[in-house]
């Protein structure tokens, strides 16, 4: 039996007060036979029984199995450090981009507020001479 990883990025969350819901989508073209398909990584906190798995076309789910698969992780004091450090910058990136963002929606809702108030209130010209 092949075991093949798929790319199932994150396409939504719902947020719940006791739990959230990810939905992750990926697709995959397979040849006739038996297959496994892996999508990792999962988060540990993850409720085994709550993973529901779709598709469409000729396939048959035969079943789901969670396993755990541990990575192995350097003990080398400069390698760990440079680990911390990426982690630490990715998450000042997602920062700027966040803000960007927002930024952006702000500078939209800005200019369509304008191009309201000029709609609704005709503006007066003056003629200025010297």
């Amino acid at each position: 039996m092949n075991t093949v990883e798929i790319d199932a990025p994150v396409v939504g969350v719902t947020v719940y007060p006791d739990r959230a819901r990810v939905t992750r989508r990926g697709g995959l073209r397979l040849a006739a036979g038996e297959h496994r398909v892996r999508v990792a990584p999962l988060p540990l906190g993850l409720r085994r029984d709550s993973i529901r798995v779709g598709g469409h076309g000729p396939a048959t789910v035969l079943g789901v199995d969670v396993t755990a698969h541990r990575q192995a992780r350097s003990t080398d004091a400069q390698v760990v450090e440079l680990e911390r450090r990426r982690r630490e910058l990715a998450d000042e990136v997602a920062e700027v981009e966040d803000t960007d963002a927002i930024e952006a929606q702000r500078g939209e809702f800005l200019t369509r507020l304008a191009e309201a108030q000029r709609g609704s209130h005709p503006t007066d010209t003056l003629d200025l001479q010297q």
